[in-house]
Formats: structure tokens, C-alpha cells, sequence
């Protein structure tokens, strides 16, 4: 799991979806971003950040995760566009 058992218990204000579960944190998102592995994850707007690995699709503003449809924020576009291609670049690692 992405969480130990004690981090899942203190979860109770924004949302982590992951394959199997969904949690709440008590974090806020920011704080979270911060603890997640560098050049695996990205933020396409300010409610949602992705594991890049999860990306299916990408067109125009959008951006495809478990076949959900998430819209690129103009002011998170570069950046996120940027750290994904960075993603591919190193063969996805």
C-alpha cells in the first residue's frame, strides 16, 4: 500500500485514490505533494496530482488516469506537461 496502517488512520481530509482504496487525509495537499517521490508524480491542476506511471492519455487540456478524465489547469499545463515528458524521457522509471 502507498500508506502505513498508521497513516491511513490519521487520513480524514482531502482525498488519495489508488487502485484498490480511496483515503482521506489530514494533510493538506501540499504537505502530501512534498512526501511523494520525485519525477513520479505531478499535479494537473490543484486538486489533482498523478502518478505518471497511471496516465493512459494525454490530449489537448486533459489528461487520462484509470480511464478517468482529469482537466490540465492553464497554470499547471507547462509544468506538468514538463515532468512528463521528463517521465517518458527516462523510460518511465
Amino acid at each position: 500500500h502507498l500508506l502505513s496502517r498508521r497513516q491511513r488512520q490519521m487520513c480524514i481530509r482531502d482525498s488519495l485514490h489508488t487502485s484498490k482504496e480511496t483515503f482521506r487525509l489530514r494533510s493538506t495537499m501540499g504537505d502530501f505533494i512534498a512526501q511523494l517521490p520525485t519525477g513520479r508524480f505531478s499535479c494537473c491542476s490543484k486538486s489533482f496530482c498523478v502518478n505518471l506511471e497511471w496516465i493512459s492519455r494525454y490530449q489537448g487540456n486533459s489528461v487520462f488516469v484509470n480511464g478517468k478524465e482529469l482537466s490540465i489547469s492553464r497554470s499547471y499545463k507547462k509544468t506538468f506537461i514538463d515532468q512528463m515528458t521528463m517521465y517518458i524521457n527516462r523510460g518511465g522509471n
